[in-house]
């Protein structure tokens, strides 16, 4: 019942946007019985109707009491309904699947398309209004977004999460549709959104994979009509080569290195991390997440949070620190009996992952270093393993890559 009441909402949601509100005579469906399955008079206290199952009908101040008739089709043996047809005066019959006038009720009921009906003929057949049909109810923004993290929780790395997550609350706080449904927001937004003036091309790039992302869950969920992310672009034309250019990455020297772990008012957290990321290549979000089981004797083992790459780092390795990562881990205080730095680990899960790359370029300012980051690390690890003679492949392996091609774009050892 469910998949037949479902299929009859989508196919009255792709008539919707035209429906004829004039009263056309029925010309289909063979009829040997009829019967009402309309909604009562609304409620005169103005609470709004109910709906066959008893919950609240969240059109009851905008519909009137109207009769639908549902017919039995002798040739099939099961029975129809009728929707009008856009463009025209004519009512299509669309067949419930259901064998019982009873059960072609609930059918009709739950697909909405009694709603549709009275929502056409009262001139408020809004996309707002179909999308509360073929859902089942009114989500908003804020809403959406709570469940589009818990779905793609499994599927996107924590670090790419975030970055979608940051991404989609700016585009709602611009708009100003938080507790407004995804149909407020239009295609002329979504172009505004992605394509600011001064934004470079990455920073667009990124914008646009996340409103995708976001839609398509929408989309999927029937919570909007048209997925207006698809017939968004980025627009390279208009950009400056400025904008286009990425901006370039530097190692950190081995005597910049030197200078943070000697810093005395860096905390012991930037330390340990930034020793833990110069010496094996990990990225940020691998270094904050560290667990316990992950250091062995001899190896650091860790699968990486963005690509799902399982990576084991010889911790005598003289390229990897020969044996200094030891006493890194040894000074790392354990409060905790899962991972090496909870109390960053949770700051950093919860969405305030910005903080820690403006956190470490103030460290590198008082130092005096310049055009550095702390995905520098990563630069430099594999500078150091390729200036040794390392196998671009075996480097590649290290640190999680999936193709040396990606790994070179790391490797400085050579003049570009």
């Amino acid at each position: 019942m469910r998949r037949r009441g479902r299929r009859l909402a989508h196919h009255c949601a792709g008539q919707g946007r035209n429906l004829c509100s004039a009263h056309g005579k029925d010309t289909g469906g063979e009829a040997a019985e009829e019967a009402n399955c309309a909604k009562g008079p609304q409620d005169p206290s103005g609470e709004g109707a109910k709906n066959p199952d008893g919950t609240k009908d969240t059109f009851g101040r905008l519909l009137v009491a109207e009769t639908l008739k549902i017919k039995l089709n002798r040739r099939t043996g099961r029975y129809d309904v009728p929707v009008p047809v856009a463009g025209s005066n004519r009512r299509k019959w669309i067949p419930t699947g259901a064998r019982t006038l009873d059960e072609a009720r609930k059918i009709v009921a739950k697909s909405g398309v009694d709603r549709l009906v009275l929502l056409a003929n009262a001139n408020a057949l809004t996309a707002d209004a179909l999308a509360t049909i073929t859902a089942g109810r009114r989500v908003s923004c804020s809403e959406l977004l709570e469940g589009w993290k818990t779905e793609n929780a499994g599927r996107l790395s924590d670090a790419t999460l975030a970055t979608y997550e940051v991404q989609l609350s700016a585009l709602f706080n611009s708009e100003h549709c938080g507790g407004k449904t995804l149909n407020h927001v239009t295609r002329e937004a979504l172009d505004r959104f992605v394509n600011a003036k001064d934004a470079k091309y990455s920073s667009r790039v990124k914008k646009l994979a996340a409103i995708r992302s976001f839609y398509k869950y929408a989309k999927a969920h029937n919570y909007i009509l048209e997925n207006l992310a698809d017939m968004s672009f980025v627009r390279i034309r208009e950009m400056r080569v400025d904008q286009m250019e990425r901006r370039p990455i530097f190692p950190l020297t081995e005597s910049e290195y030197r200078a943070i772990q000697a810093a005395p008012d860096v905390a012991p957290f930037w330390k340990q991390v930034t020793a833990i990321a110069y010496w094996t290549g990990l990225r940020f979000i691998d270094c904050v997440a560290l667990e316990w089981a992950s250091v062995s004797e001899d190896f650091l083992v860790v699968w990486t949070k963005k690509r799902g790459k399982r990576v084991a780092l010889p911790l005598d390795d003289p390229l990897l620190g020969g044996g200094e990562l030891r006493a890194v881990f040894a000074s790392i205080p354990r409060t905790d009996d899962t991972y090496c730095f909870p109390k960053e680990r949770a700051s950093y899960i919860s969405g305030k992952r910005s903080k820690f790359p403006t956190a470490f370029k103030e460290i590198l300012v008082k130092l005096g270093i310049a055009f550095k980051s702390f995905h520098s690390t990563r630069h430099a690890a594999i500078t150091r393993m390729a200036l040794a003679g390392r196998d671009i492949i075996e480097i590649g392996k290290l640190v999680g890559h999936g193709s040396p091609e990606t790994t070179r774009i790391y490797d400085h050892s050579k003049p570009s």
